[in-house]
């Protein structure tokens, strides 16, 4: 009865200590986006929906990723991702300077296993602008989060640059999200050697016996 009561005793963080987790998420606050322009310079959103004050009516982008790593016995290693991104048109007439803003919110959280690879996660928004559309973007922000910088994080991404006389504007956005939860069976196998030990030095220990 001692042995099978150490043997579980020893066991048991096998099980409870053996997992990883990993959560990341990337939110866009998509609705809330606007616009200025300085200088001689007119703007209108191409038909598809949008309001001329600047305000996109879309709502929100979110891209979610979630890892989860088990020690079962055999190693496991398990990795999630997702995005999503987005795109509208501005036209712009004459020439001057389009500024471009866009809230957003980024989380990123681990939990270990007490051995192996870390878990990660990482959170990431991006905004662009492109005129003519077809070009390379004339301004890009990028913001990311890790889980090692922290939980949670907030701001507003901006872009500016000047416009062409009755150019098309291009506004990308993209949310990523990534986790990864690795996990190594040698903490199982670790404990149950350290069990069979513990019951060897019992079987040597018996009353009567000498050590």
């Amino acid at each position: 009865m001692k042995k099978l009561l150490l043997l579980t005793v020893l066991l048991v963080p096998a099980s409870a200590f053996a997992d990883s987790f990993a959560l990341a998420t990337a939110t866009i606050g998509w609705c809330a986006c606007a616009w200025t322009t300085s200088g001689p310079i007119g703007i209108s959103p191409v038909p598809r929906g949008f309001i001329t004050s600047g305000l996109s009516p879309y709502g929100t982008l979110q891209a979610i990723a979630d890892a989860h790593g088990i020690d079962g016995g055999d190693t496991v290693y398990r990795h999630t991702g997702a995005f999503i991104d987005d795109t509208y048109f501005l036209v712009g007439t004459g020439t001057g300077l389009l500024t471009f803003t866009l809230p957003y919110t980024l989380t990123a959280s681990c939990v270990d296993a007490s051995y192996g690879d870390p878990s990660s996660a990482v959170s990431m928004v991006s905004l662009s602008l492109f005129s003519p559309p077809n070009g390379p973007p004339l301004s890009t922000q990028i913001e990311s989060l890790s889980c090692r910088d922290g939980e949670s994080r907030s701001g507003m991404l901006t872009v500016s640059s000047l416009v062409v006389p009755n150019g098309l504007v291009l506004i990308s956005v993209r949310a990523n999200a990534d986790s990864i939860a690795p996990v190594s069976e040698a903490p199982s196998l670790t404990l149950l050697s350290l069990g069979l030990i513990a019951i060897g030095v019992l079987r040597r220990r018996r009353p009567g016996t000498v050590a």
